[in-house]
């Protein structure tokens, strides 16, 4: 496996690991049955010697497959070397710095041994399709592709016992199936099969993230999008009162206190802009949802909401969700859905952000979780006027009138409302030829935009 990348190198090792287990099954199967298929059924099964092809590169010899003690085997003796090896490749790969994402998956879930190599187990096929085929050998069934529950349990444990404890790995609030790591698919030909019959899959977000990919859950692009925040506290124009409130806050962020603060305030208010400037002095990234698209989407809405704290943990990042408020309803379903997230928010260890326009306050829901709510009103003419130097960045008429007081008099626009008017009397004054933005101009932008519904 040395064609892989150096910051797959651990992974690889364990993935081997793995590999191995699955051939031992392949030698304690030929002891147990023998090669007793008749050649007329060719064709309906895998035969022994597409399963030597498929393990020839691995250096199985021919005595293996004719039944050698186990335990003294090539095999058993190449994992017994790699037990001592993958330390040492762990080791190595934490001293320069590398990031070893199965060890993250696993602190991020509380996996056990057990399941992190069923995860592996199951990431298998997602790299080399020759694992079908040994999965049906195992299953003795060719159309039997996937690993099943039984496979797992039979190729990772010794003995019974141990395989009815860790068959809990398997149901629904175990962490491989509560976090939707894998997926229990069932047969459709049968009616409510064994637990252990049932194929399992892992996620493809979770195979692509063990695989170095950070793209976003593709089931939640509708919904969801990641930002490197670069807004700063000094590009914000706050009151005092907030400005100072916020300073310990951002203290607070900077020292992992997932915090939960939600910003309450009209469209354009500069909520998300706060949020985000919170995640700048933080330094962290901030996945923003939008709520009104998750209940408009396909995606069933709690298994929605899962999957975002899930991504949220994958990508480290502080959650923002966009108008919450939506959820505060007396609709049984929407209640279902604000206190799921309340549930798994208090479970989070970064900061965690909500906008809305009316107020909430979640009382003793969120347990020890620290929860601020701030109100950011429509600022001051002193504000405004200052808002409007900022975007217009000194393209503007300097008379006596000072049109920039003027309109900051008339319209009481907020931060968001005043960023897209100066941006429309920009367009007005480049249209027109002016390196000046004329005050006809900046009146006419402001009577677009008053008539406009912001979406922020």
């Amino acid at each position: 496996m040395s064609e892989f990348p150096n910051s797959l190198s651990h992974l690889m090792a364990e993935l081997e690991r793995v590999d191995l287990r699955l051939r031992l099954q392949v030698l304690r199967r030929r002891q147990r049955y023998g090669q007793t298929i008749d050649d007329e059924f060719r064709g309906l099964y895998i035969s022994e010697e597409e399963i030597d092809d498929l393990l020839a590169s691995e250096s199985t010899t021919q005595s293996e497959q004719e039944g050698l003690f186990l335990s003294n085997s090539p095999i058993a003796l190449r994992m017994r070397q790699l037990e001592g090896e993958i330390p040492e490749r762990l080791s190595e790969s934490l001293n320069s710095g590398r990031e070893l994402r199965l060890n993250q998956l696993s602190d991020y879930f509380g996996l056990t041994e057990f399941e992190r190599d069923t995860l592996l187990i199951c990431l298998l096929p997602e790299i080399n399709t020759k694992y079908e085929k040994l999965f049906a050998y195992l299953h003795d069934d060719v159309t039997r592709k996937r690993p099943t529950v039984d496979l797992v349990l039979q190729s990772l444990l010794d003995t019974l016992s141990e395989r009815v404890t860790e068959r809990e790995a398997f149901i629904p609030q175990a962490p491989l199936i509560a976090h939707h790591l894998l997926q229990i698919e069932e047969e459709s030909t049968v009616k409510s099969p064994p637990l252990l019959t049932r194929n399992i899959k892992i996620d493809d977000r979770i195979a692509n993230y063990l695989l170095g990919s950070d793209q976003i859950d593709a089931s939640l692009r509708h919904c969801a999008h990641l930002v490197e925040p670069e807004i700063r506290f000094e590009d914000l124009v706050l009151p005092h009162d907030i400005r100072n409130h916020l300073s310990h806050l951002t203290s607070r962020c900077r020292h992992g206190v997932g915090d939960v603060l939600y910003l309450q305030g009209p469209p354009g208010s500069g909520k998300r802009a706060l949020s985000q400037a919170l995640c700048t002095e933080a330094g962290i990234p901030l996945l923003v949802i939008d709520t009104a698209s998750l209940l408009s989407g396909d995606l069933p809405i709690e298994k929605g909401i899962d999957l975002i704290f899930r991504e949220a943990c994958l990508q480290q990042a502080a959650l923002c969700w966009n108008r919450l408020d939506i959820l505060i309803s007396e609709d049984r379903i929407l209640t279902s859905c604000l206190n799921r997230v309340v549930e798994k928010t208090k479970g989070r260890g970064s900061p965690c952000f909500a906008t809305g326009e009316i107020p909430w306050h979640p009382g003793s829901s969120l347990g020890d979780k620290v929860f601020v709510s701030l109100e950011l009103s429509y600022p001051s003419h002193t504000d405004r006027k200052q808002l409007w130097e900022r975007y217009l960045n000194g393209h503007h008429p300097k008379t006596a009138n000072d049109p920039l007081s003027e309109v900051a008099d008339i319209f009481r626009f907020t931060p968001g409302q005043i960023r897209d008017a100066a941006t429309t009397a920009q367009n007005l004054a480049i249209s027109q030829g002016y390196q000046e933005i004329p005050a006809s101009d900046l009146y006419a932008a402001c009577r677009v935009t008053s008539n406009q519904k912001l979406s922020l």
